[in-house]
């Protein structure tokens, strides 16, 4: 297992040829690590930045840690990142449940929501695609015909990724690095930004940066 500052020598003199990714970073992928990436590389990696204003408390360590506490009085809220997947990108991000409840993970087309609390996130405007604790994957206004029932749940250490494909205009749902559902056609020509939708109970997720 690789001591933090193993990671962070491969990190700084292993970068241009990638060899951070050749470092075993699977021991609960600390925290310190992700926010010393981000300061290092700035915004070449995702981070989330923008949320409903009474809730700001709920983005900590730089955009990497996500966390509803007791002190939220909304039923729903979601929190987005700024980075934008656009025509011509291809990409994902990937999440860690480290309390994972009954929360969505995906891409919607504007930020617009984060103006808004209280409304479940399928009833505000905009395309949305996004992965359920539930077990489902859920599109609103998009473009397949139909949500996806009976995945899988979230659990615990769970991690999640989701992958945008903005040539084909696609995204697939990954859990553990095995997909989950089928391939889902979104809609053309638009903007996508990442977003984690909360629901309700004290839950907590980890943008992972590698």
């Amino acid at each position: 297992m690789a001591t933090f500052t193993e990671k962070l020598d491969c990190l700084v003199n292993g970068f241009v040829s990638k060899q951070i990714k050749h470092v075993d970073l699977d021991d609960k992928y600390p925290l310190e690590l992700n926010v010393l990436i981000l300061r290092f590389l700035g915004n070449i990696f995702i981070k989330f930045d923008l949320i409903y204003p009474a809730y700001a408390h709920c983005i900590q360590n730089d955009g990497t840690l996500l966390v509803r506490d007791n002190n939220i009085s909304a039923s729903w809220f979601r929190v987005l990142s700024s980075h934008a997947f656009t025509a011509g990108d291809i990409g994902e991000f990937k999440i860690k449940c480290t309390k994972p409840g009954y929360d969505a993970i995906g891409i919607r087309s504007n930020t617009d929501i984060i103006k808004e609390a209280n409304k479940y996130h399928s009833a505000l405007d905009g395309s949305m695609y996004y992965y359920h604790g539930d077990g489902h994957l859920y599109i609103t206004k998009g473009y397949q015909p139909e949500d996806q029932t009976n995945v899988t749940k979230f659990a615990l250490n769970d991690i999640i990724t989701i992958k945008v494909d903005c040539v084909k205009w696609n995204v697939i749902f990954m859990k553990n690095d095995e997909m989950v559902g089928d391939i889902t056609k979104i809609k053309s020509n638009q903007d996508y930004y990442p977003f984690v939708g909360f629901s309700y109970g004290v839950t907590e997720y980890q943008l992972i940066c590698d």
